[in-house]
């Protein structure tokens, strides 16, 4: 049965059934215009950042002309997990302000969680989950379509093709995102299809291994390492699951032939610039970790983690406030390695490219186990939801858990808006769909 509970022991099944039918004899028509503008918000996060800005807000206007209107159903919405978890991971991130030593960035940073919001806005048409689950698959596959355009472009020379605020580097194709959120944004997309591809049945497992070879092969083309590290670990976790759940070869066969001919067409693409990649991260890494070399790139990533670990151990309960990682390290680190800081400075990252040091680090111990808690417990509703494509929610956040090791998500806009989403379509409890009713009308 879906209106099962799956996560949220505590909630009345029979109340919330109640209250969502009660919405749909009352306001069926308002339950179609929201459930549009959240498919629409769902897609954008495939889209170029100011689709899903502007696709957020038109949402939460209707849930809070909704709330107005069928209130019945939010009271569920709010005892959710990933709600309770969400909210005080954004009540102590505010609070943090307090004591941060730029408040600037500390407000901006902070602000990414308004895409937590998605949570509580679209859990009136969440009955419609797979509906939601699509129009994010097809947003990304959008994306796709639009790195495929600008890999064209550049090898036909139309440059008004190729848009100018998007910092493409050599073998590097984001399409209309920068390469660094296409990776992240596509290792998303790649958690919704692989569950389908591995596990599922019939058009299930077709379009699955369809959405997941345009997938890996997207995320090839950014250039962007950590995604390439946390596809992988995707695909292993994915594929052992779906080893021990149907006992079969068939899913590692299903693996295997995907990747081999996702690697070999992009290989014959762009192996030159993907090796290239490949090796410059292994070196860098490298002479940072045994020489303390962090005069590159990599080397600079390695050392931004350092800084981390040692603003938290300087700050271990409450770390130094939101958006005070910058500002912590030009008081504190310059005197580690004045070269490599430079280089730090010039960049102004914001963040140490890590989700759980940034967290410790800005948000202390405290900070950085909320985080844990709100994405895993978002993560294990999801992988109890069902099977094939509706497992995808779940296996997309841990597609993120992944990829903390390479990206502070929860800071930048454009991935807080995949993460909000995610959140928002793995609840501690599913309503029914339509026609599964169990609770008659009241």
């Amino acid at each position: 049965m879906v209106n099962k509970t799956l996560t949220a022991p505590w909630i009345n099944r029979f109340g919330a059934e109640r209250a969502f039918r009660s919405q749909s004899d009352r306001l069926p028509g308002g339950e179609v215009v929201h459930l549009l503008f959240a498919a629409v918000f769902c897609a954008s996060v495939g889209m170029p950042m100011s689709a899903a800005e502007v696709a957020l807000w038109v949402l939460v206007a209707a849930w809070l002309i909704g709330l107005v209107l069928v209130p019945g159903t939010q009271k569920y919405a709010i005892v959710q997990p990933v709600t309770l978890l969400g909210l005080a991971f954004a009540v102590w991130t505010a609070l943090g302000l307090i004591w941060t030593p730029d408040r600037v960035r500390g407000l901006e940073q902070w602000g990414a969680l308004r895409f937590g919001l998605a949570v509580l806005a679209i859990w009136p048409v969440l009955r419609w989950r797979g509906v939601l689950i699509a129009a994010m698959a097809a947003g990304c596959l959008a994306g796709n379509v639009a790195q495929a355009v600008v890999w064209w472009a550049e090898r036909r020379g139309v440059e008004w093709l190729i848009p100018d605020f998007v910092n493409h580097g050599p073998g590097r194709i984001g399409g209309w995102w920068p390469p660094v959120y296409a990776g992240l944004v596509l290792v998303a997309a790649l958690g919704l299809h692989l569950p389908a591809a591995l596990m599922g049945r019939g058009w299930q497992r077709w379009t699955g291994l369809a959405g997941a070879a345009v997938t890996l092969a997207g995320i090839a083309v950014t250039g962007t390492r950590g995604a390439w590290i946390a596809s992988a670990g995707l695909i292993v976790l994915c594929v052992g699951m779906a080893v021990l759940r149907a006992r079969a070869w068939k899913p590692v066969v299903a693996a295997a032939v995907l990747g081999l001919m996702v690697g070999g067409g992009v290989w014959a693409a762009a192996g030159d610039a993907l090796s290239d990649r490949a090796s410059a991260a292994w070196t860098e890494a490298g002479r940072a970790l045994k020489q303390g070399d962090y005069n590159s790139d990599n080397g600079l990533r390695v050392l931004m983690a350092i800084w981390a670990v040692d603003a938290s151990r300087e700050h271990p309960v409450a770390g130094v406030g939101a958006g005070g990682y910058s500002a912590w390290v030009a008081a504190h680190a310059k005197r580690r390695d004045d070269a490599a800081y430079a280089r730090f400075h010039e960049s102004d990252h914001g963040h140490c490219h890590n989700a759980f040091l940034q967290a410790a680090a800005t948000g202390g111990v405290i900070g950085a186990l909320l985080l844990l808690l709100w994405v895993g417990a978002g993560a294990g509703a999801g992988l109890r939801a069902g099977k094939g494509y509706a497992q995808g929610p779940g296996w997309a956040l841990v597609g993120l858990l992944l990829m903390a090791p390479f990206d502070a998500w929860q800071v930048n806009g454009q991935s807080a808006a995949v993460l909000g989403v995610l959140l928002a379509l793995c609840p501690g409890w599913l309503p029914p769909r339509m026609g599964e009713w169990v609770i008659p009308r009241a």
